[in-house]
């Protein structure tokens, strides 16, 4: 990985580390630190934040840049199997840990608005969510499709952020902090976890099983070039990559570096849906214990009572 970086040099800092992101983070975290903090005041039934909330806010504003403003960005476009670990943090790690970080009336503000409380309620039915976000990750994974948005930078732009608002959706379901929701079962949760992974699949499938190179964006030199230039931020965009190809940076051969891609999607997929289910559990085996040591106490207070009586 170092050696790859020495290589990237040549790219310059702003291709490599992302100014545009880096102040898009700070303005973000800022905006959080105020609403949280001294505007809080302004805000009825605005409450001070956990510490867990805020760890899991700047957790996830750290994760999206490190995917999407590191390094690892651009090498995302030079090696398959880290673009995949690029989306597993995107899509799989920022949403959920957002929706974490960010506290009820925060979510309750927002959802005075009708029309927006309507259409996450639409939105984040089980069925729809559940079927939005796998849709669109599958349907990504299409050959013609991936080779389009990575090469058309409006198309790209767009499909991903209707892909981060499905992971959102999809997460909504179990994480939705809102005192009104309907509360599910502990089961339910655990099913809807299982089942994301499941439609997960066949898009890993696809790419570990597939003998041949599926998407020119990483073995076509050409199209290769396209999909860098349109990566890199504007500071970066008259680097003069004729000559150069994927090829250069990667030491696994294409149908490799595919394979070991969806192997890695899946696993990383395995991985974080895994600590959410221990998540769900350990809250169940604590409000479980809770109501048990509730029930012995009352049983003993009464008996107590009892004894004192006679």
């Amino acid at each position: 990985m170092l050696a790859l970086y020495q290589q990237l040099k040549m790219f310059g800092w702003v291709a490599l580390w992302n100014p545009d992101k880096i102040v898009l983070v700070l303005v973000v975290g800022g905006l959080y630190a105020l609403l949280v903090g001294p505007y809080r005041r302004d805000i009825p039934g605005a409450t001070p934040p956990k510490p867990a909330e805020v760890a899991a806010f700047y957790g996830a504003l750290g994760l999206y840049y490190v995917a999407q403003g590191s390094p690892l960005y651009l090498m995302s476009h030079m090696i398959f199997w880290l673009h995949m670990v690029k989306m597993a943090i995107v899509y799989l790690l920022v949403p959920p840990l957002l929706i974490l970080g960010i506290p009820a009336w925060m979510f309750e503000t927002a959802f005075r608005m009708a029309w927006l409380r309507r259409l996450v309620g639409a939105l984040s039915h089980p069925l729809v969510a559940i079927f939005l976000f796998n849709g669109l990750f599958s349907i990504y994974h299409i050959p013609e499709v991936f080779d389009f948005l990575n090469t058309h930078r409006s198309a790209g732009i767009l499909y991903a952020i209707a892909m981060f608002a499905a992971a959102w959706i999809m997460w909504w379901p179990i994480l939705n902090p809102l005192p009104d929701r309907e509360e599910w079962s502990y089961i339910k949760k655990i099913g809807y976890i299982f089942a994301n992974g499941m439609l997960l699949t066949p898009a890993c499938a696809l790419l570990f099983l597939s003998d041949h190179v599926l998407y020119r964006s990483y073995y076509d030199a050409a199209v290769w070039q396209q999909m860098v230039g349109y990566c890199l931020p504007p500071g970066a965009r008259a680097i003069d990559l004729s000559g150069l190809s994927a090829a250069q940076f990667n030491l696994l051969s294409p149908v490799d570096d595919q394979k070991l891609g969806g192997i890695l999607m899946k696993v990383l997929q395995e991985l974080i849906y895994a600590g959410f289910i221990i998540t769900v559990l350990g809250r169940w085996f604590r409000e479980a214990w809770a109501k048990e040591r509730e029930s012995t106490e009352a049983v003993l207070a009464e008996a107590r009572l009892r004894k004192r009586g006679s």
